[in-house]
């Protein structure tokens, strides 16, 4: 595991003082107007590179449910090794077009499990939720974003994270490291999340996973929030660099 942190355009470029590792969070808008630019500005940087889907498209939550985010995805993926997806499986075409996007970039593709209190909103929170999806989409470059906080945010946490862990240990690729309430996302420290225990079963990896400090606010004061929150784990086993060039993503 090695660090990475959140950012958006307009702040990636102090980014790298804090971690090594890059998830930057697009805005539509900037898929149109500064893609070219980003590709060139981020590929020169040499860093490992995420990069998450618009959170909303044309006021909705993104949920690669029609053609047009489609597109943005495969725009996504022009910037970063690996693009993360919001979804909902139950949406007509969502199999189709996520094997479209699976055959249209080189990049991976990670799902992210969305909270678990709004689960009937979202239909992808749960190991039963994945389950599904990979048995329609059977592809290696298709993997999971595991956002701790949302799994705290769920039923019975605790034993959900087992779940991911023993059922789809070789589908993680990248996580989402934050704190929760039980209701909304937290500082680390500020939450219920065991940490012992999700660094414990995260030994269990076989593969490098950037792991990022996706903390509210993180970003304000040149990212004082994100280096708050690396500070508070300094404790467990995550490096600075990936392993080796090629083992991530």
């Amino acid at each position: 595991m090695f660090w990475g942190v959140k950012s958006h355009w307009t702040d990636f470029r102090w980014s790298g003082d804090i971690a090594y590792g890059l998830e930057l969070h697009e805005n539509e808008e900037d898929m149109y107007s500064l893609l070219s630019e980003q590709k060139a500005e981020v590929l020169s940087l040499g860093r490992p590179t995420a990069v998450h889907v618009p959170i909303r498209t044309n006021g909705k939550l993104f949920g690669l449910s029609d053609e047009r985010e489609l597109g943005l995805a495969v725009k996504c993926a022009k910037i970063g090794g690996l693009v993360v997806v919001h979804g909902d499986f139950r949406v007509s075409g969502f199999p189709d077009r996520l094997r479209t996007l699976l055959e249209s970039t080189d990049s991976v593709i990670c799902l992210e499990n969305r909270p678990g209190i709004f689960h009937k909103r979202h239909k992808l929170s749960y190991p039963e939720d994945f389950k599904k999806v990979f048995d329609k989409v059977d592809h290696k470059r298709l993997g999971i974003t595991l956002d701790i906080a949302h799994l705290w945010m769920g039923r019975d946490p605790k034993t959900t994270f087992d779940r991911f862990i023993d059922d789809f240990s070789n589908k993680i690729r990248h996580i989402h490291m934050v704190d929760s309430d039980g209701k909304e996302e937290r500082q680390i420290g500020y939450g219920m999340v065991d940490f012992d225990h999700v660094f414990e079963r995260l030994s269990e990896l076989k593969r490098d996973v950037m792991v990022i400090p996706e903390v509210p606010g993180g970003q304000i004061a040149c990212g004082a929030g994100f280096r708050y929150a690396i500070n508070k784990l300094r404790s467990y086993p995550i490096s600075q660099r990936p392993a080796s060039p090629s083992s991530w993503p």
